[in-house]
């Protein structure tokens, strides 16, 4: 109680008796006063290190800041706030790290938009920034990873979509439909006038002139009809007719009285027969929308060292020749004008002129017919091919994929006649080029199968191709060759020491090309009954057997290197090589149904075969084993066979069946 001691205190040190001991007294008073602070201090700091370790910190920091920083105690409030931000710092570093832990966990699960959310918190709390970057870094890759995933899985379900769809037969496969071979017409409407000509009337005239008849014919019900002023009135006409249709009426009206009668919408017009430009008929424009267009021009590929020309074009020309020849004498002023990017055909001309366009264009402008054609190039032994005709001479009984068709062994007998491998007694021969007939599909079938298991058989092609009707084809498989056939002389740098100058010969020109190989021309034509099919076939067989040298005097001039005016012409020799060939081909026309196969053969190669004999083991001793084995070459004819399919198809690709 250093405040009672004091008061008791006071009175003696206000005396002076006992100095000394009032002096002491006064000494212990201080020094118990300044102990009792600094164990009251201590207590504060105490009690501060426990809310420290209970985390209590802004309580603890509170108590510290009550305390004199500068006291006695001052070392240990120092200490014991050193501990309070340590342990501030550690519960920081565990909530940042138990944040961090959520966040990895988020990305890893791919809740990417809660790690986002949960690493924004921790960025903006400012106490873990190197953490925050290289989260940031993870989320960021998470994000890339997610989205190239998305990506790389919409690519892989796109890809399976179109392997799916491309697994889907398309619904026209294999499909047959029946066509009319009649088209609804694009007419124009027929007027009232038009109509009204086609009725029967009754008339009775004696001597009358143009306005007399023009007075009885607008009494006919319906007719409007007019008449120049500038006819003639001396001509006179006596008609008596009973139901008689009007368009007669006037035709025998015009061939006698030298008028022309106009048909208009609404009216008749009567001019003389012999009018003037401008007083004729009156003129309509019609628009024509064609439906299915025009074949477009395609120029054929033109070789080296050919001046040109359009060669078979195949331009589809036949509705406008047939309009120049039907309306060769329509009125002055009529015109037609094609636009075939637009498939449009605008005319004007005469309602006349107009009807025959109308039929004129229903009979062009059809569906375009198409021919599907697969050619097959096959080659095969002569022997190979008398095996396949003695198989087949035996009997539907010895092959037994046969069965009862007996028209497809017919055709099949009759084919390899035409071939040679079957003759008159069944003995086999080989023909010249020759168009060998038509067969079913069955006897393709039968045929190609036998074919095809001799061990000669080479299948060269098997091109296919769809033609529009009337259009050509070609289908070709062989090499081209590029060869010069001109030199001429160019001057060089001479050797000796005169100073003249060598003449040397050097190729000119453009090279020339050499098609070798087999080509097959096809040029179809569609019956209108739809069935029917007119081919002209053209299948030919270039070989390139060898090169031939020429010596040649190339023609040329040079001049000396003395500056003479005059010039002295120059030949010098060289050496040409010419490809030489062996060409084979057949030309034919034939008519088949659709569906059939046309067969030609006769083309016929031959080829080197060596077979090698010899003395086994002797016959490979180097030096001396030609002794003991011997050569032997043998000519052994290959025969060409070309099967063509011709199949008629409508525009989407379905086979076309005529409705019987």
């Amino acid at each position: 109680k250093f405040t009672e001691a004091e008061a008791d205190l006071a009175p003696l040190a206000n005396s002076s008796l006992y100095p000394e001991e009032v002096a002491e007294l006064s000494a212990k008073i201080s020094a118990g006063r300044e102990k009792a602070g600094v164990l009251r201090v201590r207590k504060q700091i105490a009690l501060a290190r426990r809310l420290a370790y209970k985390d209590d910190f802004d309580e603890a920091e509170a108590m510290l800041n009550m305390q004199d920083a500068n006291g006695p105690c001052k070392a240990e409030i120092r200490e014991t706030r050193e501990l309070l931000n340590l342990r501030r710092i550690k519960r920081s570093s565990r909530a940042v790290g138990k944040q961090v832990t959520e966040i990895r966990r988020a990305i890893k699960r791919g809740e990417l938009n809660a790690a986002d959310v949960l690493l924004d918190a921790l960025e903006s709390s400012n106490t873990a920034a190197p953490q925050v970057t290289a989260l940031r870094l993870e989320l960021q890759a998470a994000q890339d990873g997610k989205a190239l995933s998305i990506a790389q899985q919409a690519t892989v379900n796109q890809a399976l979509s179109e392997v799916e769809e491309r697994l889907i037969l398309p619904p026209t496969y294999g499909k047959t439909i029946v066509i009319s071979p009649n088209l609804d017409p694009l007419e124009m409407p027929v007027g009232s006038m038009e109509d009204l000509i086609n009725k029967k009337v009754s008339i009775e005239l004696d001597n009358a002139g143009v306005k007399e008849l023009v007075q009885v014919l607008s009494e006919v019900d319906g007719l409007n009809i007019i008449a120049d002023d500038a006819l003639e009135a001396e001509k006179t006409l006596t008609i008596n007719v009973k139901q008689v249709p009007l368009k007669e009426i006037l035709s025998y009206i015009a061939r006698n009285m030298g008028v022309a009668f106009h048909m208009g919408e609404n009216i008749v017009w009567v001019t003389e027969s012999t009018e003037e430009p401008g007083s004729g008929p009156q003129l309509e424009t019609r628009v024509f929308q064609l439906r299915h267009g025009f074949v477009p021009a395609l120029k054929p590929k033109k070789k080296q060292g050919e001046e040109g020309g359009e060669g078979d074009a195949s331009q589809d020309t036949d509705l406008e020749d047939s309009l120049d020849a039907f309306l060769a004498d329509s009125p002055e002023g009529a015109s037609y004008r094609v636009f075939k990017t637009r498939n449009v055909l605008i005319v004007k001309d005469s309602r006349e002129n107009l009807r025959l366009v109308e039929e004129l264009v229903r009979t062009f402008d059809k569906p375009p017919l198409q021919v599907s054609i697969e050619a097959r190039f096959l080659t095969i032994s002569e022997d190979d091919l008398l095996d396949v005709g003695a198989e087949f001479s035996a009997g539907p009984d010895d092959i037994p994929t046969i069965g009862e068709d007996a028209e497809s062994m017919t055709q099949i007998t009759a084919l390899l006649s035409s071939l040679g491998a079957i003759t008159e007694g069944n003995e086999a021969g080989i023909g010249g080029a020759t168009f060998d007939g038509v067969i079913g599909n069955r006897a393709y079938n039968l045929i190609i199968s036998a074919i095809k298991r001799r061990d000669s058989t080479k299948n060269l092609s098997a091109p296919q191709v769809t033609l529009l009707n009337g259009q050509t084809a070609r289908m070709r498989r062989g090499n081209t060759t590029l060869y010069y056939s001109e030199l001429d002389t160019v001057a060089g740098d001479g050797g000796d020491t005169t100073g003249d100058s060598s003449v040397q010969t050097a190729f000119t020109g453009d090279p020339e090309e050499l098609e070798t190989g087999v080509t097959l021309d096809v040029k179809v034509n569609i019956g209108n009954n739809g069935e029917t099919i007119l081919l002209g076939l053209l299948p030919e067989i270039i070989e390139l057997t060898r090169w031939r040298s020429f010596n040649v005097v190339a023609e040329g001039g040079s001049s000396n290197n003395n500056n003479s005016d005059d010039s002295t012409g120059t030949n010098a020799p060289g050496t040409i090589e010419l490809p030489e060939t062996s060409d084979m081909s057949v030309q034919t026309a034939v008519a088949v149904k659709s569906g059939q196969t046309v067969t030609l053969g006769g083309l016929v190669t031959t080829t080197v075969q060596k077979t090698v004999s010899k003395v086994p083991i002797l016959g490979d001793i180097p030096l001396i084993g030609f002794f003991f084995r011997h050569t032997n070459e043998k000519n052994v004819p290959q025969h060409l066979i070309i099967f063509v399919t011709a199949t008629v198809i409508d525009s989407d690709g379905s086979f076309v069946q005529v409705a019987k």
